[in-house]
């Protein structure tokens, strides 16, 4: 099964949400794009009811908890909890995800986000010196729309989602950087390719995660870095700097 999005305007009863957006968090009326995964073979019903699932689900986690922000992928992240655990119970599972693993995403500002990122060279030098160095001109943002929504944005291959988000809720989000840092090095020989002095050009390629993907491998790999080089250990104190109250360390743990 392929998840497919398509956007769609969609009213959610007539709500006001707070959406997140570069210049920070703004109030915005009942309209908000809901994508949905569609089928070729379903009905112009079918799809409709769809929407109006995911809809729901977006509202009742946004309304229940309204000091959090609506962000640019956050339907993608509730579309695969939807397909996999039914509109009865996916509310209830996204609202505890939004508090307790992707609540720096969801805060008036893009800061804790992007100290989420700001791991990736520190893992990448453990991991392989010489290409963290031929990748220190080129900024990690090209990692937020897959950080952001644990790779349901990138992925749309349902099996292939469900397994990651099996493998990414079972340990702490800082994992999530981790198996981003491995698709880095499983690439070094094509990045190798592209000169230093291009950042604008390796970023390109950076923010388009490669396909098909060894997702097993990768895990394994991600298993592997993780406990090999935990986060305390990561070099230029950048454990260190990342806030005690970021998910990154509430759900710091073992594996």
């Amino acid at each position: 099964m392929s998840i497919k999005y398509v956007l769609m305007l969609t009213d959610l009863s007539s709500t006001t949400l707070r959406v997140r957006t570069a210049h920070g968090p703004q109030h915005c009326d009942s309209k908000l794009a809901a994508p949905v995964d569609t089928d070729p073979d379903e009905s112009e019903a079918q799809l409709d009811r769809r929407k109006s699932e995911l809809s729901a689900v977006i509202t009742q986690v946004l309304r229940t908890y309204p000091m959090l922000s609506y962000f640019q992928g956050f339907h993608d992240i509730a579309q695969v909890f939807l397909l996999v655990l039914g509109v009865e119970d996916a509310a209830a599972a996204v609202s505890h995800l939004s508090l307790l693993r992707i609540r720096d995403f969801m805060l008036p500002s893009l800061s804790p986000s992007l100290a989420h990122l700001r791991l990736l060279p520190s893992i990448l030098q453990v991991a392989d010196a010489k290409l963290c160095k031929h990748l220190s001109d080129t900024q990690p943002f090209f990692a937020l729309g897959a950080v952001l929504t644990l790779y349901a944005h990138e992925i749309q291959e349902y099996g292939d989602i469900a397994r990651l988000f099996d493998f990414l809720l079972a340990h702490g989000a800082v994992v999530s950087v981790y198996f981003f840092a491995v698709i880095i090095l499983s690439r070094r020989e094509e990045l190798f390719e592209i000169p230093a002095d291009e950042p604008e050009m390796l970023h390109s390629i950076l923010s388009k995660l490669p396909k098909p993907l060894d997702l097993e491998a990768l895990i394994t790999q991600t298993t592997s870095l993780y406990m090999d080089f935990p986060p305390e250990r990561l070099p230029f104190r950048s454990w260190a700097r990342i806030s005690p109250f970021s998910v990154l360390k509430t759900t710091r743990g073992d594996f």
